[in-house]
């Protein structure tokens, strides 16, 4: 059922109807299907064709979450993040990135990496960032590399390093990362070390 809501979605193979992608989602959903359950909540949060209804959109992300969606639990921990259709918690929120981390979850591991270091929900620690971020930044995740290269451009954490924030930048530059190119120029126009 949910596979007949993707097919739904963008019309493949059969005439694109967002009433009906809504509609087999939500039979997915109600007889316990992870990817019902998930994509239902999807797109009840940006109204891809129905009404938004963030509340219900967390409910149904919960319940997939708890079943072990990786992208659930993530998608769960943005909206206590962000205080859509929960109230904004920010422990609630760590609570669901480390269990989507522990799944190897880059776009979890970066979030987990940016409370640390903005002091959200858990006191401000550079060094805690930079653990979250580092292992991924080696593994070409650019946003992490690109994190890596801030905190050695701002001696955040690990010894001010300029040299190596270009690295890490070029790295994440490489792979299109818009931020990583803005610090570079950057770096360039104001005649920092590049090499």
């Amino acid at each position: 059922m949910a596979n007949i809501g993707v097919l739904y979605e963008p019309g493949y193979g059969v005439e694109r109807d967002p009433t009906k992608v809504a509609a087999w989602y939500r039979r997915a959903a109600e007889r316990g299907s992870i990817p019902g359950e998930h994509n239902l909540a999807l797109l009840l949060e940006d109204g891809r064709g129905v009404m938004p209804d963030l509340s219900e959109a967390a409910q149904w992300c919960r319940r997939s979450a708890e079943q072990g969606c990786v992208l659930a639990q993530h998608n769960l921990a943005m909206l206590y993040y962000n205080g859509r259709g929960v109230e904004h918690d920010f422990a609630e929120a760590r609570r669901w990135l480390l269990r989507a981390a522990e799944q190897d979850s880059l776009l979890s591991r970066t979030t987990l990496g940016a409370m640390s270091f903005h002091g959200q929900g858990v006191e401000q620690d550079y060094h805690a960032a930079r653990l979250w971020w580092q292992a991924d930044a080696e593994k070409d995740h650019a946003p992490a590399q690109y994190n890596i290269g801030l905190l050695h451009g701002h001696g955040l954490g690990v010894p001010l390093n300029e040299r190596e924030a270009v690295r890490w930048w070029r790295r994440a530059a490489t792979q299109g990362h818009a931020g990583a190119m803005q610090m570079l120029g950057t770096w360039y126009m104001e005649g920092m070390p590049t090499s």
